[in-house]
């Protein structure tokens, strides 16, 4: 149990020590814009996550826990994922 609390801690700094530190060297190569790189941190969490969770065989159980978001705040969701789509629209195309 402790070698695996251990392995976990040091996981999880890497973790945030990359998360901190590439927008550092995206920012370097100066023809990255902000935006750019934000938009690729969310996409690609989102993909990996997704991944995470094929692969352990929980997709049902994360379904089952949040059926309600998609049912009852479907609006507002629907709201946020229009507003994320004129965002990038707009940025992204002249």
């Amino acid at each position: 149990m402790e070698s695996t609390f251990r392995q976990g801690i040091i996981y999880s700094l890497t973790a945030y020590l990359l998360w901190g530190i590439l927008p550092i060297y995206w920012k370097t190569l100066g023809v990255v814009q902000a935006f750019e790189i934000l938009s690729n941190r969310f996409i690609w969490s989102c993909v990996f996550v997704w991944i995470l969770i094929i692969a352990s065989g929980r997709v049902k159980s994360f379904l089952a826990e949040t059926q309600d978001i998609f049912i009852y705040r479907a609006p507002c969701l629907e709201f946020l994922l229009l507003r994320c789509a004129k965002l990038l629209i707009s940025h992204f195309i002249p």
